[in-house]
């Protein structure tokens, strides 16, 4: 009976405590990131309360949780990674010259990593809300979207990906900081498919964009 408790109590302090702290030195250590991680929920194996800092964006996530075609016939891949309620902020407005992330100058020498190609033929991302807010001086970007879809897959022999992406109910609005009202509105409901040629020098296929019900107030 004693060693039944004592082995309760070390599972779940391997499971509550030192496995976030595993979790987060490996993406400090492979991803170059820092992610903080509250808790990991059971027998589901959910991630609650994920912090991520990286480049100036601050990103708040109140759950990951995980889904697979084994278990569900609604799912095509073999890992759907299910993120609810992620929130992004970033103050574009106050950057770091050392710690900003600048985009290359030319994607000659860009590739995708092979391990990304892997990833993509078994791993499908479903978001159901995300809110992003960036901020310079008086102005404030604000974006919410609803059921959101990424999914990927490779095609053809160029090691090429094929890359979808829906939204159910996509929000825009331009504020400012005052107590004005906001300066413009979108609401609209967005799906597109692009390929993405994974050799050098990497390139981008636009094939499908379709954007319905657009409305627009100023």
């Amino acid at each position: 009976m004693v060693v039944r408790i004592l082995c309760n109590i070390i599972n779940k302090l391997l499971i509550f405590r030192i496995a976030p702290l595993l979790l987060r030195w490996l993406i400090k250590r492979y991803c170059h990131f820092d992610a903080k991680f509250g808790r990991i929920g059971m027998p589901y194996m959910t991630l609650h309360d994920v912090c991520i800092n990286a480049n100036g964006y601050v990103i708040e996530i109140d759950q990951i949780g995980f889904r697979s075609s084994f278990l569900s016939s609604e799912v095509t891949k073999l890992v759907c990674i299910v993120v609810h309620d992620m929130r992004i902020n970033k103050d574009i407005g106050n950057q770091s010259e050392c710690g900003s992330w600048k985009a290359p100058n030319t994607f000659q020498n860009v590739k995708i990593p092979p391990l990304i190609i892997t990833l993509a033929q078994f791993v499908s991302f479903s978001f159901v809300s995300v809110t992003c807010a960036l901020v310079k001086e008086q102005c404030v970007f604000h974006c919410t979207l609803s059921e959101v879809q990424l999914d990927a897959s490779v095609v053809h022999s160029q090691r090429s990906l094929l890359t979808t992406l829906g939204v159910s109910a996509a929000n825009l609005r331009l504020l400012k900081q005052a107590a004005q009202p906001s300066l413009a509105h979108i609401a609209t409901t967005l799906s597109a498919e692009a390929t993405i040629v994974a050799t050098t020098p990497l390139s981008i296929q636009v094939n499908r964009i379709s954007i319905f019900q657009i409305t627009g107030t100023q």
